[in-house]
């Protein structure tokens, strides 16, 4: 009988865990969080779940470039992170104070049917 077990391969790889908070410490479910490692070419993305918990695991060992997480409202970036082989690394993200945007205005004006001529998704105003 062959039993394996974990324990006899040996580790390779790194974890990055951690939390996204918001103002007040509340948690935010559903932000992105993405790890960037141009030297491979690795891009890892995962969610924050309901309590605003992310854990990326298996992760290359050494330096990566970025760690950008964002919710839709606010983004943080963090950069020059090193993983050390079989350990996690904790990064908690505070999103409050980031840049935010509060609101977005879009003009537009509609074009009188004797001067708009339709081509495609774009209309193109004629003087008749």
């Amino acid at each position: 009988m062959l039993i394996l077990s974990s324990g006899l391969w040996p580790e390779t790889s790194s974890d990055l865990s951690g939390s996204v908070l918001a103002a007040n410490s509340e948690a935010i479910a559903g932000a992105t969080i993405t790890i960037t490692d141009s030297r491979i070419g690795n891009i890892k993305a995962i969610s924050s779940n309901a309590t605003g918990r992310y854990n990326l695991r298996g992760l290359p060992v050494g330096g990566h470039d970025t760690v950008r997480v964002e919710d839709g409202w606010a983004q943080k970036r963090c950069e020059n992170l090193y993983l050390t082989l079989g350990e996690t690394l904790n990064l908690n993200v505070d999103l409050q104070g980031t840049e935010t945007i509060d609101r977005v205005s879009v003009t537009g004006y509609r074009c009188p049917s004797y001067f708009c001529h339709y081509r495609g998704n774009k209309a193109l105003g004629t003087l008749l």
